[in-house]
């Protein structure tokens, strides 16, 4: 649960920042140019909010249902590949 809500909050700061369009302060060093890579424009701010609201609300509701954790993180981990692909200019 603790590496769901900490992805749920990563999202929503690569969303944020591509929506503001311009660095956040960082958590560690290079964390903002790893969201800009992510998110380089406001467009994408989109796709990364939706995943920020989405991916995290299915494995929640997955570990309601007992399914395996490990699918569903990996499941998670495959749908952030494909928004970063739906995102990427």
């Amino acid at each position: 649960n603790m590496l769901v809500t900490l992805a749920e909050r990563a999202l929503g700061q690569v969303a944020r920042q591509a929506a503001l369009g311009r660095a956040l302060p960082e958590s560690v060093p290079g964390e903002a140019a790893l969201r800009a890579r992510l998110a380089p424009s406001q467009q994408s701010a989109q796709h990364w909010a939706d995943a920020a609201t989405s991916l995290p609300e299915q494995v929640r509701k997955g570990a309601a249902l007992n399914l395996d954790p490990s699918v569903l993180l990996l499941d998670m981990f495959q749908q952030l590949q494909a928004t970063a692909r739906r995102a990427a200019p």
